[in-house]
């Protein structure tokens, strides 16, 4: 009978190690998750590009592709005119650190990625953007 109580024991501490195991790898996991989410700066959009200019009275940055074969001759390089607001949120990224900043802070020849409102597709030519998120990258 001691024997079987024994046997007993070690299955459930057996089982009970096995799920601590598993539920502190679940957590850490997790935390590793939310830690990636939480930085603004590393995550991805489709829309990037290079300031061209800031227009500080109209809010508005105009964003050209350097990687663009044809400049069109009429409009120049700018594929993308980003207009900011008060809700727009705009940051620094430097290494992995990531900094609040303002439309101020922008300058030409800057790296950016731009969150646009909403998913609409518009068939503009340089595409019109209003950004609710703005990431300078290095």
């Amino acid at each position: 009978m001691e024997k079987e109580g024994t046997h007993i024991m070690k299955l459930w501490g057996g089982i009970a190690l096995v799920t601590v195991l598993l539920l502190s790898l679940s957590i850490i996991h997790l935390c590793l998750q939310t830690t990636q989410a939480d930085s603004q700066c590393t995550q991805n959009t489709n829309y990037t590009g290079t300031i061209d200019s800031v227009d500080l009275a109209q809010n508005t940055i105009k964003v050209y592709d350097p990687q663009a074969k044809v400049v069109d001759p009429l409009i120049g390089r700018v594929s993308m005119v980003v207009h900011a607001n008060n809700d727009t949120h705009i940051y620094l990224a430097q290494g992995n650190s990531c900094q609040s900043a303002s439309l101020k802070d922008l300058k030409p020849g800057q790296k950016m990625k731009i969150w646009p409102e909403g998913d609409m597709v518009v068939q503009m030519f340089p595409l019109p953007l209003r950004a609710t998120k703005i990431v300078v990258t290095p």
